[in-house]
């Protein structure tokens, strides 16, 4: 059940004063079990039939936008959450368990897309990093990114790679 009482009703989270997070989420209470929050599949494999629940982090609101909108398009996927930083992202997942997340590992400045990809591995969220970058390959890999896809390359693979990994 959704903090407002209702299932499938959105939710908006804003962001705090005085914070460096700058993001504004969005966050869809749903999904085929009725349940939502912590444990409701973090970190665990799907039941058969039950949506892939994704958690998208990228400090470009273009990108968000285009990844919900792409995989809002192909049954089997529920975008639980965006995040423009890692405190926002680390939130989302401790209070939605998503099954995956979506990270760009170049963040801004007083952010580290590679730390974040670390601490969602920790809470045991597999993480898809993306990067237009492509040096930036081994050292998401290295900090526990389960892949790695190259921006240009995300339409072609990102569905497949999300699959896989639940």
């Amino acid at each position: 059940m959704c903090r407002n009482g209702g299932h499938g009703v959105p939710e908006r989270w804003t962001r705090r004063s005085g914070t460096v997070d700058t993001a504004l989420v969005y966050v869809i209470c749903r999904d085929r079990s009725g349940s939502s929050g912590p444990g409701s599949g973090s970190g665990r494999r799907r039941e058969m039939g039950t949506m892939i629940r994704v958690l998208i982090v990228d400090d470009d609101l273009r990108v968000r936008s285009a990844l919900r909108a792409f995989l809002g398009a192909h049954p089997g996927f529920d975008v639980i959450g965006e995040a423009a930083g890692s405190e926002a992202a680390l939130e989302i997942a401790r209070t939605l368990g998503p099954h995956v997340a979506v990270v760009d590992v170049h963040l801004p400045e007083l952010d580290n897309g590679l730390e974040l990809v670390h601490d969602l591995g920790e809470m045991k969220v597999p993480v898809v990093a993306i990067s237009l970058d492509l040096a930036a390959r081994h050292s998401a890999l290295a900090a526990g990114a389960s892949r790695f896809l190259d921006k240009a390359s995300v339409p072609e693979f990102l569905l497949d790679a999300l699959r896989q990994m639940t």
